[in-house]
């Protein structure tokens, strides 16, 4: 087969060769084969390809600058990886800060005492600060009620009773009767 013809036509430099419809380059991506016009040989230092004898080639493609990918390249809806990365750790840091304030708002609870008997009061759940502030506040019954800030585990358990609230009361009363946490025990059970 001849020389190059008008479909193997070289760029001026020899950086390029024109296939009849683009140009493309003359030296492989590791630069250690040339395309000759009809085959691609070993890149000699120092060789250039033949310039065809077809008169000048059309000017080679402008170079493209490396743009960032289209939306459509992208990952879900055109978010790049670090972006996802991103979202992904802000919704586990919420995600988590939720978490673990409803496990606390859900865990508060607070005991209290009435003066002049052993009886400890305790309530547990998301409205346990209200049942217990309803206990100090003023009552009918004339009972004066403190906030016990760490409550007597060793006390004689009367009852567990959840209200209708959600909250879970516990009764334990150390007297020798036990007469008030019965009491208790038996208005909290009847409603």
């Amino acid at each position: 087969m001849g020389g190059p013809t008008s479909r193997n036509r070289f760029s001026d430099d020899g950086m390029w060769w024109w296939d009849g419809a683009s140009w493309k380059p003359t030296l492989s991506l590791d630069r250690r084969w040339r395309w000759d016009g009809e085959r691609w040989v070993s890149a000699q230092p120092g060789s250039s390809p033949r310039v065809s004898p077809a008169g000048p080639p059309p000017a080679p493609p402008p170079r493209v600058q490396a743009q960032s990918p289209t939306p459509s390249a992208n990952p879900i809806g055109g978010l790049s990886q670090a972006q996802i990365i991103g979202i992904v750790l802000a919704i586990v840091l919420i995600g988590g800060g939720v978490t673990a304030g409803v496990v606390a708002y859900q865990h508060q609870s607070c005991t209290v005492g009435v003066y002049s008997t052993d009886l400890e009061i305790t309530a547990a759940g998301p409205h346990s600060g209200d049942y217990c502030q309803m206990l100090l506040g003023p009552n009918s019954a004339g009972v004066q009620a403190y906030r016990i800030d760490q409550p007597d585990t060793n006390a004689t358990l009367m009852c567990s009773v959840t209200i209708s609230d959600g909250t879970l009361v516990t009764v334990r009363d150390k007297g020798l009767l036990r007469l008030y946490g019965a009491a208790v025990c038996q208005k909290l059970e009847s409603g």
